[in-house]
């Protein structure tokens, strides 16, 4: 009788132990899941705040530039104006300098790619500036870089027309063959998005929007 009784006892302090361990098991995951949701989330929080700490440098040194280059094409002696210092003003900046040379040489085609590849990146960081940033500032800085994006294509678009017919006219008096490229329009008339750009800077600096904006940018 007394072996029975030690045997059930065993049994029981058995079957608690396997409860206990099986519920520490489970404090134990939860525990994990929870350290894991909150790195994630971390991460989250991180990784937006590097996208959009970055675009906004891309953002506000366009907005740097346009100002700077605005004043500076105002006061140019209109006897020096050329597309080729127009487009280059507008390109001095950190994150289009590596494709500033392309205006010395607008007929080559690499350096055409490389221009038509950086205007679809800055296209992308347009759009993904109103996916990450909130509020009407948000769209207020994605509009004006797609606007800087079509000023900079059709200054290039001039200074490349400008070029070719500088080498037609030295083809027809040299004789040189002259590789045919294809201008389907006349010169653009920049001034629209001109006034476009200048109408989007004014309203960015009347709402504060860069102030807001900035403000998106923690942790």
């Amino acid at each position: 009788m007394q072996n029975t009784i030690a045997i059930n006892w065993f049994e029981i302090i058995k079957v608690g132990a396997e409860i206990f361990l099986s519920v520490v098991a489970i404090i134990i995951s939860i525990i994990a899941i929870k350290q894991t949701k909150k790195q994630t989330e971390l991460s989250n929080k991180q990784h937006l705040f590097d996208r959009r700490l970055n675009n906004y440098h891309i953002i506000e040194s366009l907005l740097s530039q346009y100002k700077n280059s605005r004043n500076v094409i105002t006061s140019l002696d209109k006897q020096n104006f050329t597309w080729e210092i127009y487009c280059g003003y507008y390109l001095e900046t950190t994150f289009l300098k590596d494709v500033e040379h392309v205006v010395d040489n607008p007929l080559n085609f690499d350096n055409r790619i490389a221009f038509n590849e950086k205007c679809v990146w800055l296209h992308r960081v347009a759009l993904e500036t109103e996916l990450i940033f909130t509020g009407e500032s948000a769209k207020q800085f994605k509009k004006f870089c797609l606007c800087y994006c079509d000023l900079l294509n059709a200054l290039f678009y001039n200074t490349s027309l400008a070029a070719y017919e500088i080498e037609k006219k030295l083809a027809e008096q040299t004789g040189k063959e002259l590789s045919e490229m294809y201008f389907t329009d006349p010169e653009q008339d920049v001034s629209e998005i001109v006034d476009r750009i200048d109408n989007l800077y004014s309203d960015i600096v009347n709402t504060s929007a860069e102030r807001n904006i900035l403000n998106q940018i923690k942790l």
